[in-house]
């Protein structure tokens, strides 16, 4: 009766809805998008993850010979591992779940849940000690950290999403700060090493925020004159020094293979510009939400408009406001040092990263000077950082508000009810549906038909192969590829993945089966000497097969009596006469710009507007003719560069800039016209326009023609 009576207490009642909510809470964040026989995601980026991880699973049992090259992308021999997130962090909890015996599409499925879990219990724990925190508050922040709307909206890029090391490197490091203690600080520096070797993305963003919030830490202890760690001896500092130089051998294996790619697969600010965030992306909820999806509707759209969702919700936004807005007027509030940090910290990293009205940024200073730093591109993708800060500030509310309902002398359930109003708005403000997901069988069924293509009893073992596309989004078949190649153990040429090895432009051109698609399996094979068509299997339909493109190689199916003929014809070769692209050829490509009809129009926001076709051209003189109106309503001095580049972009052949003298009040035609100097054969060229904000323009048609009169100011070498 006494336990019943206790039960019924409000405290007892109050006790009852914590436990409640500790269970049910995350439990409602994984049911908003784990399905039994759905994984969450799309079929490019999530299987290419999938990939990743059966592929380090293979290699820890011997089924693969190397960890960092796997045969995509064939016949590089680049550590095409390295060309995204590796995912050896998370290798142990993926490997143990397929010893378990989990076919690979379920031990991922499994991961993903267990991932989500342990974000929260991380968050949880390191809440439940930052601080005079609650277990009202831990709980809450808990939730915004492992199931916020910017989490929900890069689900389907799901290596970003294990986090649970983030919360434990800034609680250790504050320990180090306040108690001294060297094991706190070798803790700290564990936790960055894990979520390095977890996620690059993750990692980077992590060293970026505790940099600061270490160096705001020492100058406002110094100020205190309370600063355990300042009067550190020097057998302290030497094993300081030593846990530093141990983390960074550690990562250094780890490390080393992304700077060889980064040295050769380096972003230009043009790339890196787009995705960094502006003040509305702070506003931009999340595509999945369900209750403030109305806002994108008021607000601007931006480039990458998906990158860009960085809203944390109305709970965590007005409660690192009310926060801010209290420091100034509450002494009592520098009770919490941790959370003047932690916030002051945000606010640098917001400004650091903040893309401001006509491209300028600080961020170019770490992005020209920090070695490696410009292989990272999209760096809104920080919000995944600062759901911690959010999570932090949502504690804080949450407990004070429900502190301040007990004052009262008859508080009774005072508190329990303002909790629950906080779970209410919690649910309702964070609330996400409509997730892309993708069916297990259906996946299982699309790789089965391309594996059985390549087991075909009554041809031989191809030697690669090339999967020929068929409508869909030109990354599902690169990736449906991918794994098809992981079953069969035949290497491919499609290939996906953050970057792509030079001279690759299949890649773009995939979901485009005309001469460009030609010309490029072409330029590929031949630009890597050791591929002949002997033995490479086209699978789908081959659009390059039956001579119906003059000057290209007839690509046959391994099956065909001519298939067995090396390539001799070249795929550089060039009519002698004018080729006009439309802005409505699909090789024409845009980020900031929207096609309509014939013609490509550009919004008042900067970026790159054209690029492509990724033509491959053989040594001569050319000129490019791009033809467009200047369009009323363009700002003055705003500035335009064309330019034609080949390599995928890494060569510059020739540029020009275009400046609006004033703001343009009529609509004007103009053409710009560019002569450029081929020295040898070179794929993947492409002509590209590069618009700041404020500038208006619509462009008709890009006319490549040969200049036969001029010649070659230097002989083309000899192959």
């Amino acid at each position: 009766m006494a336990f019943v009576q206790r039960f019924l207490s409000a405290k007892g009642i109050h006790q009852g809805l914590l436990f409640l909510s500790l269970i049910t809470l995350p439990l409602f964040g994984l049911a908003n998008f784990v399905e039994p026989d759905r994984i969450p995601g799309d079929l490019g980026d999530a299987r290419f993850n999938m990939f990743v991880l059966e592929h380090g699973y293979r290699w820890l049992t011997g089924q693969e010979p190397s960890f960092w090259h796997a045969d995509f992308f064939f016949p590089t021999e680049d550590n095409t591992i390295a060309y995204s997130d590796s995912h050896i962090g998370n290798l142990p909890i993926y490997g143990a779940l397929r010893i378990l015996g989990l076919p690979y599409d379920r031990a991922f499925q499994a991961w993903i849940v267990i991932v989500f879990s342990l974000n929260f219990a991380s968050a949880l724990a390191v809440l439940l000690r930052f601080g005079p925190h609650k277990w009202e508050g831990a709980i809450t922040g808990a939730f915004v950290f492992a199931f916020g709307l910017p989490v929900m909206q890069q689900l389907g890029h799901i290596q970003l999403v294990p986090r649970y090391f983030i919360p434990p490197a800034f609680y250790f490091l504050h320990r180090f700060f306040t108690k001294g203690r060297s094991i706190d600080f070798s803790f700290a520096a564990g936790s960055v090493v894990a979520q390095f070797l977890i996620s690059i993305y993750t990692g980077v963003f992590l060293v970026f925020g505790l940099t600061i919030f270490a160096m705001i830490s020492v100058l406002s202890m110094r100020r205190s004159k309370r600063c355990p760690f300042c009067s550190l001896k020097v057998g302290r500092i030497i094993a300081l020094t030593a846990t530093i130089a141990i983390s960074g051998l550690i990562l250094l294996p780890y490390l080393y293979p992304y700077y060889k790619t980064g040295m050769t697969h380096s972003r230009s600010w043009v790339e890196v510009l787009p995705l960094l965030p502006a003040l509305t992306s702070y506003w931009l909820p999340a595509e999945t939400s369900t209750t403030w999806i109305w806002m994108k509707d008021i607000l601007p759209e931006t480039t990458a408009s998906h990158e860009h969702r960085m809203f944390l919700g109305l709970l965590p936004t007005a409660s690192t406001l009310l926060f801010m807005f209290l420091l100034r007027k509450h002494k009592k509030l520098h009770r919490y040092p941790v959370h003047r940090a932690l916030l002051l910290s945000w606010v640098l990293l917001v400004l650091l990263t903040l893309r401001w009205p006509g491209g300028l940024s600080l961020y170019v200073l770490l992005f020209n000077y920090l070695p490696g730093i410009s292989a990272l591109r999209a760096i809104a993708r920080i919000s995944l950082l600062f759901t911690f800060f959010g999570a932090v500030m949502t504690a804080w509310a949450v407990n004070r508000c429900i502190l301040l309902s007990r004052r009262h002398r008859k508080r009774g359930l005072r508190g329990t009810v303002v909790y629950v109003l906080f779970i209410a708005v919690l649910v309702t403000d964070q609330w996400t549906a409509n997730h892309d997901a993708f069916s297990i069988e259906g996946n299982r069924q699309r790789i089965e038909a391309i594996a059985t293509q390549l087991r075909e009893s009554d041809q031989p073992r191809p030697s690669s192969f090339f999967l020929i596309p068929d409508g869909q989004p030109f990354f599902y078949r690169h990736v449906d590829a991918m794994l098809a190649s992981q079953q069969t153990g035949i290497p491919t040429i499609n290939g996906y993945s953050g970057n792509i090895p030079q001279d690759y432009s299949l890649e773009l051109l995939l979901d485009d089966p005309s001469e460009h698609l030609c010309r490029a399996i072409a330029a590929w094979i031949m630009m890597n000497g050791k591929i002949r068509i002997q033995g490479i299997r086209l699978i789908g339909q081959n659009p390059c097969q039956g001579g119906g493109h003059e000057n290209m190689p007839n690509l046959h199916t391994s099956g065909d009596k001519q298939a067995s003929r090396q390539i001799t014809e070249s795929p550089f070769t060039f009519k002698n006469e004018a080729i006009v692209y439309r802005m409505d050829d699909p090789s024409i490509r845009t980020i900031v710009g929207e096609k309509k009809g014939s013609s490509l129009l550009s919004a008042t926001q900067g970026g790159v507007l054209t690029f492509g076709p990724y033509t491959s051209l053989p040594a001569g003189v050319y000129r490019i003719t791009w033809d467009g109106i200047l369009l009323q309503g363009s700002e003055a001095e705003a500035r335009v560069e064309f330019d034609v580049a080949g390599n995928m972009g890494k060569e510059t052949m020739a540029s020009a800039l275009f400046e609006s003298r004033e703001v343009q009040k009529i609509d004007v035609p103009f053409r710009k016209s560019i002569v450029f100097e081929i020295a040898r054969p070179t794929p993947n060229i492409e002509f590209r326009i590069f618009v700041q904000d404020g500038i208006r323009l619509q462009l008709n048609k890009v006319t490549l023609s040969p200049e036969n009169d001029i010649k070659l100011s230097k002989p083309p070498p000899q192959e």
